[in-house]
């Protein structure tokens, strides 16, 4: 009688309610009740004059289990990238792979000898020799071996590099700081990238204190500027650059000691050419000096990037804002409304055009783009700002979509590990939660899923203008990480 009366009580929706209850008490229980850790966090005194967005959604259901301000849009920084990644991921494929051909342009004689130049046709690839990806090959020493396939011993032409993928458009982004862009973290974006679009520049003061201002390697037609004074004591080295000037100012004061350090190159085709007669003299095939123009255009080779999920579980783990504004870029020129604007004459700003792409991918997902105002693939404009519920709710749709067969946004974001303050660096939960960070003056921000292997949650936290050293801020940032999806209870 007892057993009929229970299978009578536990029908089928009661059970789906009794799993369902426990699924929303399992962060509590795990933890503390998570608004009173976003609550503590956000009465903290540092955040009395911060805008604070938090948001902390049940994947499964959509439910926003805690929050704070999570409609407010914020400066995102490099959280920007994920929206970018996950565009990218949509529009290209996880497996696409950008294909950059080397042409041979004019007639070869029966001694070997081009009358005409090689061309290389830009294909936006960011990762063209990148230090940061395994390559398969090496672009320079393709050409060689091509050539030497071909029987081609001289070229009496020179290179050139076919840039017009991207049209007019300036390497920068029209809202990228001036200040940014000398720095490696502001390295412009070209049709042709090659190596990371990097140098190393270096001032040294010899004996008579004179500043030695150079690159290594030396880039033909790249101006410096040596605008230092030297001290006895002391460094304030800085350096910056022009739109459209290729030219690094250095300036400050600067002491004898040896300085380096890693600087744009805005002219990556030039790098690349230089490296490429280098190559081809050590092989014994000369290269002219004077286009030759030949008319009879033959397919040398095709270089293949690393796949589009190699480049962004690469980019999102370093932050590279270059990687990250090429992919908005390779969205841009692909998208069909970009197309027809352009065959029907119309002027078209490419990062406009990009963004536009983003949006409608996002918006046939079903996520609402009214909080996102994007204006660059990698977040280094302040102009990016969005609110933690879009944030949220665009990771939840992104872990219901796969590519390539097995592959997820996820699974291409870094752990936790030390990105976050403690208590959570460190702590067995920092290996449990993948996230994004972000981080410029008065910006700190992290988006992620919780547990890494098998997310129930998203959650997002947006923080600006906060008045409390940044170690501070994203050690409280760490505690509220560890009271929401930790084991042991604590006051942030």
């Amino acid at each position: 009688m007892l057993k009929k009366i229970i299978e009578t009580l536990i029908t089928p929706s009661f059970r789906m309610g009794l799993v369902a209850g426990l699924l929303l008490c399992c962060l509590s229980v795990a933890a503390v009740p998570p608004q009173w850790a976003v609550d503590t966090l956000a009465g903290k005194p540092y955040m009395r004059h911060a805008s604070l967005g938090v948001a902390v959604m049940d994947i499964a259901t959509g439910e926003m289990v805690a929050g704070h301000d999570v409609d407010c849009s914020e400066i995102t920084a490099s959280t920007m990238k994920t929206v970018t990644s996950l565009t990218a991921l949509e529009t290209l494929g996880a497996d696409y792979r950008f294909a950059t051909p080397v042409w041979t342009c004019g007639k070869v004689d029966r001694d070997g000898t081009l009358h005409g130049d090689l061309m290389v046709t830009g294909s936006g690839d960011p990762a063209m020799a990148s230090r940061y990806i395994k390559q398969d090959s090496d672009l320079v020493q393709q050409i060689v071996a091509a050539l030497q396939r071909r029987g081609i011993k001289r070229v009496m032409g020179c290179l050139r590099v076919d840039g017009s993928l991207y049209g007019n458009t300036t390497p920068y982004q029209v809202d990228w700081c001036v200040n940014d862009l000398a720095w490696d973290y502001g390295a412009g974006v070209h049709s042709f990238n090659w190596r990371d679009n990097l140098i190393e520049l270096s001032l040294d003061v010899d004996r008579d204190g004179i500043a030695i201002l150079y690159t290594t390697p030396s880039v033909p037609g790249l101006t410096l500027v040596d605008n230092t004074t030297v001290v006895a004591r002391g460094n304030t080295l800085d350096c910056t650059a022009g739109y459209g000037v290729p030219t690094i100012v250095v300036h400050g004061e600067v002491d004898r000691r040896h300085h380096g350090f890693t600087a744009a190159n805005p002219l990556p085709a030039a790098l690349f050419e230089a490296e490429l007669r280098a190559a081809l003299e050590r092989a014994g095939i000369p290269m002219g000096e004077q286009p030759g123009h030949g008319e009879d255009r033959e397919l040398l080779l095709t270089h293949h990037s690393p796949t589009v999920a190699e480049i962004i579980r690469s980019l999102l783990d370093r932050s590279d804002n270059m990687f990250a504004h090429s992919l908005l870029r390779a969205v841009a020129v692909r998208d069909s409304a970009y197309l027809a604007a352009c065959a029907a004459g119309e002027a078209v700003d490419l990062d406009v055009a990009g963004v536009a792409a983003v949006k409608r991918c996002l918006k046939g997902l079903g996520i609402d783009t009214a909080p996102l105002f994007m204006r660059d693939g990698s977040g280094l404009a302040r102009a990016n700002k969005s609110s933690a519920r879009f944030f949220a709710d665009m990771l939840r749709v992104a872990e219901s979509r796969m590519y390539a067969g097995d592959i997820k946004l996820r699974h291409l974001m870094p752990q936790a590990a030390a990105r976050v303050g403690e208590p959570l660096t460190g702590s067995p939960l920092a290996g449990e939660i993948v996230l994004k960070s972000g981080s410029m003056s008065d910006v700190q921000c992290f988006v992620g899923y919780w547990p890494a292997d098998e997310p129930r949650y998203t959650w997002a936290t947006l923080v600006n203008n906060y008045t409390c050293p940044r170690r501070t801020l994203r050690g409280g940032l760490g505690q509220l990480l560890v009271n929401l999806f930790g084991p042991k209870p604590q006051n942030p």
